[in-house]
């Protein structure tokens, strides 16, 4: 769930910076981790919070509490 690609990004990055809800809501289900960085030490929660994605950020906040 947590493989990464050449830059050391997630599939949770993906679906982030595709504004996919629907995926990382399945994506945290089944395990992924926010909080895993990749080559530029950006993780898919740093990305959500600098585009303002204020749905996604809330999914991270449930599986952090």
């Amino acid at each position: 769930m947590n493989e990464r690609d050449y830059n050391g990004q997630t599939a949770l990055h993906a679906a982030v910076d595709k504004r996919d809800k629907l995926m990382v809501s399945k994506l945290l289900k089944y395990g992924a981790t926010p909080e895993i960085a990749d080559v530029w030490e950006r993780t898919a929660a740093d990305e959500a919070r600098e585009k303002n994605l204020h749905d996604i950020l809330k999914l991270f906040n449930l599986i952090e509490n």
